[in-house]
């Protein structure tokens, strides 16, 4: 096939609108493949996990068949004990974190008195009567929101109150 040249066309031209629609077609079909992975997230990510596992466990199922052990058995062997140190490992993550968790609310507790403390003497010189008032309204909002009543407080954050309110003297 004989390619037409065209004369009042520059060759850079035509060279950078070659390369211009294969580069929007390369990005069409990432595009249409990344749509298509968004839809079958669920399935492409239990497909990644199973693939992983059967990366993972495969040298083992490989080993015990070496020492005549039968493959179904090397496999439901090798998937038991990746059940086991998988549950191991949760285990231990959730005795961590329990273990740590009088640590960190003595540590909230702590920095929550010391934003207090800065509420109070900082920049804003809020009022008691300012803060309850802040307290009560978010409070409010987190029982509200924790019950599925957000939409009866329209869902939004609660809106701070006006200066000067609260029962304090307006900065």
């Amino acid at each position: 096939m004989e390619q037409r040249e065209a004369p009042d066309v520059p060759r850079g031209l035509r060279v950078a609108g070659a390369v211009s629609w294969r580069l929007l077609a390369i990005a069409a079909v990432l595009f249409v493949l990344g749509r298509i992975a968004s839809v079958l997230a669920e399935l492409v990510i239990a497909l990644g996990v199973a693939l992983l596992l059967a990366a993972l466990l495969a040298p083992l199922v490989d080993r015990l068949t070496r020492w005549g052990v039968p493959r179904t058995a090397a496999t439901v062997l090798a998937l038991l004990l990746g059940l086991v140190v998988v549950g191991g490992v949760l285990a231990l993550v959730v005795i961590t974190v329990i273990n740590g968790l009088p640590g960190l609310q003595a540590q909230a507790a702590q920095t929550v008195e010391g934003v207090h403390h800065w509420l109070r003497t900082g920049p804003l010189r809020l009022s008691q009567g300012q803060l309850d008032d802040w307290v009560q309204r978010i409070t409010d909002y987190l029982r509200t929101s924790q019950s599925g009543g957000a939409a009866a407080g329209g869902g939004a954050a609660p809106r701070p109150p006006p200066r000067g309110a609260g029962g304090g003297p307006a900065p």
